[in-house]
């Protein structure tokens, strides 16, 4: 779970960014008095979050200006090589009538075949880089410029979804969020924890097919047929009717981040 939350720091920072710009209004909530050690905790570690953020940024940036600068130098060594292939065409016909220029088209033969096998690395370095950013999707919000978060797709289990829109877990989550989510082992769940699960059915007789909710564990119970949650929608005067068994416990919520898409 633990690298799980590092590989996604980026999107932590989001959420936190608007937690530390408002002290807590950001969700819609005003923190008591005794949190206030708690919320400077959490203030320096999105602080280091987002100098980790800043410098993966910078990584990304410095990547990004790379693979155009190889891509402009094979776009010139592309040029460069079908000019001295034009030249070696004229120079063939040239040694049809003279001999003495045998010397001048050997040399440029060894200078092409260098240019090409330069031009082979490149392109495989370039190849490379692409790949290595391919699994990095930007995140767009209008609360932060540009491309500030990114999310790892390579990142094992890790998915995005955007907000089961009922309102019942307003404001703290809205329907215009972007959930990012992953696997939870059931057995780390906990009161407070938000977490998306199959609806269960009237009667709690079962799970419905093709319907989830997105609920805050209120209550963990051990029975004869293991772990299951109660839950509660953060809107909502009282908890739902059914618990929920661990088995229809789909994702945990990692962070939402407000009006988000992602690209790609």
């Amino acid at each position: 779970m633990v690298d799980r939350r590092r590989a996604l720091l980026g999107v932590l920072a989001a959420l936190g960014i608007g937690i530390l710009a408002t002290g807590g209004a950001y969700l819609g909530v005003h923190l008591p008095g005794w949190l206030d050690g708690e919320l400077e905790d959490t203030r320096a570690t999105l602080q280091a979050t987002q100098r980790e953020l800043d410098t993966a940024n910078a990584r990304i940036a410095a990547l990004e200006e790379t693979r155009d600068s190889q891509a402009q130098t094979i776009a010139s060594m592309n040029a460069d090589a079908q000019d001295r292939e034009r030249e070696l065409g004229n120079l063939q016909s040239a040694l049809a009538l003279s001999g003495p220029l045998t010397e001048q088209y050997s040399q440029m033969t060894d200078e092409l075949s260098t240019l090409k096998a330069e031009h082979d690395v490149l392109q495989k370095d370039y190849s490379a880089l692409l790949d290595s950013m391919s699994p990095l999707v930007a995140i767009r919000t209008p609360e932060l410029g540009g491309d500030a978060l990114y999310l790892d797709r390579s990142v094992g289990g890790v998915t995005y979804t955007g907000a089961v829109c009922s309102g019942s877990m307003e404001p703290n989550i809205t329907c215009d969020d972007l959930l990012i989510l992953y696997p939870p082992k059931v057995t780390d769940l906990e009161v407070g924890d938000i977490i998306y699960f199959r609806r269960q059915a009237p009667g709690c007789t079962g799970a419905m097919d093709g319907r989830f909710i997105l609920h805050r564990i209120v209550e963990v119970t051990a029975g004869s047929e293991g772990l299951a949650f109660r839950t509660k929608g953060d809107a909502l005067e009282g908890p739902d009717p059914c618990a929920v068994p661990a088995t229809d416990v789909l994702y945990k919520l990692l962070t939402n981040v407000r009006d988000a898409r992602i690209d790609g």
